[in-house]
């Protein structure tokens, strides 16, 4: 076999192509080796290869020879679950695209119209779950499971495993439920009690700040700053608090975690090293 038909046959390998590598030029099979094309360099080539054989070409595609380096790999993990395996039919149209632009796909925009329907979705319901239960001030250990339920269905969905990327992560975020009474101040007369809560975080600087407004008008504040752990998770200390114009050192020991589980352009959720639940929408 000469220099031509072994590159041929290399680049037929690397397509995937489920062909036998010593079809006859003037065959009519469906699937013809690069190495048949007519070229004039070869001797004793006669290009005898039917045409619908070249605009036809038969490629089955799997899924493991959709990685283009770590950023395909990923995104194939991201979308295993919807993950497609293009059949070997020639009029398939995903087929046809791959061929046409030389690699091979297990996905296309559909997947990510699809990822993007079901992640609205999963949102809504969430929502829904949350908007009667006053930021989860009172909630039930049944409304809690509820909440937890549909918050696990969104986080399946993240689209943003590294959720410590600071152009989506970053900016001014409303507190609309948790399950940790102690930012609730659950245990405060009413009129006490936050009205709104608010985490504004900078990733950049790894700094971030909490604040809240009871319903008397009186503020309050805290700040920390981060130090990250991994992808999703930062350790938390806490440096300052502020009540109304009265700001004090924060104790050492008052310090956690907090790993950011999913995060989009308007929706975050995160869990503390306590358990506790938080789920924000951006301001």
């Amino acid at each position: 076999m000469g220099p031509h038909h072994q590159a041929g046959m290399s680049l037929v390998l690397c397509l995937h192509v489920a062909s036998v590598a010593s079809t006859p030029s003037h065959a009519t099979t469906p699937l013809a080796s690069t190495a048949s094309l007519r070229n004039p360099q070869v001797p004793g080539h006669d290009g005898g290869v039917p045409r619908r054989a070249l605009a036809e070409p038969r490629f089955r595609f799997h899924h493991h020879a959709t990685s283009a380096g770590g950023l395909g790999r990923r995104m194939l993990r991201n979308f295993q679950k919807n993950s497609i395996i293009a059949s070997s039919n020639a009029n398939d149209r995903r087929n046809r695209f791959a061929v046409s632009a030389g690699v091979a796909s297990t996905w296309d925009l559909g997947f990510f119209l699809d990822g993007a329907k079901k992640r609205t979705t999963a949102k809504e319901e969430l929502l829904s779950v949350i908007k009667p239960l006053d930021r989860g001030d009172g909630a039930t250990e049944e409304q809690q499971a509820q909440v937890e339920l549909a918050a696990r269905k969104v986080e399946r969905l993240n689209p943003n495993p590294r959720t410590l990327d600071d152009s989506i992560l970053s900016g001014k975020w409303e507190l609309i439920y948790t399950t940790s009474a102690q930012i609730l101040c659950s245990n405060r007369p009413a009129l006490l009690k936050p009205r709104k809560l608010y985490q504004t975080l900078d990733i950049a600087a790894l700094k971030g700040k909490n604040e809240q407004v009871s319903y008397l008008g009186i503020p309050e504040s805290v700040t920390a700053e981060f130090t990250p752990k991994n992808k999703t998770t930062v350790a938390v200390q806490f440096k300052q608090f502020g009540i109304g114009p009265f700001k004090f050192k924060a104790p050492e020991f008052f310090k956690g975690e907090l790993r950011t589980t999913y995060v989009d352009e308007d929706m975050r959720i995160s869990r503390g090293d306590k358990d506790n639940l938080f789920v924000l929408l951006r301001v």
